[in-house]
């Protein structure tokens, strides 16, 4: 494992001790599973930190440093963190800013995305109602913001969390 890898662990582990995801803690319920499912698609090394850092900036008080993470990974941290005051501002601020990302042709910020929607919708499949009919409202949009239609460059694996993200509908 790279060290900037090992760090991202390390730091979203010590940064989300205490916080819970039902019966799990936050860490081990949740992020380990948006890390598995970027393994799973063999997820570049930047994208599984990235996948590792997901929640830092939204649910701590910690940073990410250029010194210690590639631009690639803080880019990608910055881009799936929402900003704004409610869920909506929140989901608008990051669908335009991974976007911007995939315009440029990076889509590791629109699969740490896709992975942490896939790990959410999952969860609440088997534990949480209400939670699964909120993102099943939001798929509609959620798609139309971020499905890179006719995309040659968007690589397949991409393609395939999509059409998992589909499957849970």
């Amino acid at each position: 494992m790279n060290n900037y890898l090992n760090k991202a662990r390390d730091l979203s582990k010590l940064h989300h001790e205490g916080q819970m995801y039902g019966g799990n803690t936050y860490f081990h319920g949740h992020i380990v599973k948006v890390v598995d499912i970027g393994e799973l698609y063999e997820f570049p090394e930047e994208w599984v930190a990235a996948a590792y850092l997901h929640d830092i900036l939204e649910d701590t008080d910690a940073t990410i440093s250029k010194d210690i993470f590639p631009v690639e990974v803080i880019e990608i941290v910055e881009a799936v963190t929402g900003v704004g005051s409610n869920r909506k501002e929140r989901n608008k601020d990051i669908y335009s800013k991974i976007n911007a990302l995939t315009k440029r042709g990076s889509y590791g910020a629109m699969a740490v995305k896709l992975a942490d929607r896939i790990a959410n919708v999952e969860y609440s499949i088997l534990h949480d109602g209400p939670h699964y009919d909120m993102y099943k409202k939001e798929n509609t949009k959620f798609t139309k913001e971020l499905y890179p239609k006719g995309d040659t460059k968007c690589p397949t694996y991409v393609y395939e969390l999509w059409i998992l993200l589909k499957l849970k509908f």
